[in-house]
């Protein structure tokens, strides 16, 4: 189950790291083209970043270590399900 997981976490982001910058630079102006692509440059290693933050405060408040893959992938979820 772990290596189904990683398995589709890495063809999802292969998708995005190919499509994300085309669809910043097809959807946005020239003006703002470069800000827009920083912000999105700055998304993987500022998830990271705060991932080991949270986890480290999050981590002694729960019962097993099982929980913290519910409680990361509930918001991905919900946005799937909006989307």
């Amino acid at each position: 189950m772990l290596f189904a997981s990683r398995f589709f976490i890495g063809v999802g982001e292969a998708g995005c790291v190919v499509m994300g910058p085309a669809l910043v630079a097809e959807y946005v102006s020239d003006r703002a083209r470069g800000r827009m692509l920083a912000i999105y440059a700055m998304g993987m290693p500022l998830g990271g970043t705060l991932g080991y933050a949270v986890g480290g405060l999050v981590g002694p408040v729960i019962a097993d270590w099982r929980d913290a893959f519910l409680i990361a992938g509930a918001p991905g979820i919900v946005l799937a399900v909006l989307l």
